[in-house]
């Protein structure tokens, strides 16, 4: 591999960068191959799943922000 292939290579994301390397050296038929995009798959399902949760906090608290107490004044 050349010197300049490797650096357009690396400006990714490490763990991409990671699951396709072992992915060009296992192959995804091999068992290590088959481990590994099980393991792809449930981290992406977290980072899901932690995404949901985060978007789920942001939004009540900003729902909550919006209700506020109001108190009713006698005027006569």
């Amino acid at each position: 591999m050349s010197k300049e292939k490797r650096i357009k290579e690396t400006g990714g994301c490490p763990v991409g960068s990671f699951f396709k390397n072992m992915d060009e050296i296992f192959g995804s038929s091999s068992d290590i191959g088959g481990h590994l995009q099980r393991s792809q798959l449930e981290l992406l399902k977290a980072i899901r799943a932690w995404a949901d949760g985060r978007i789920e906090h942001l939004e009540q608290e900003h729902s909550s922000e919006r209700r506020k107490k109001v108190t009713k004044i006698k005027v006569e």
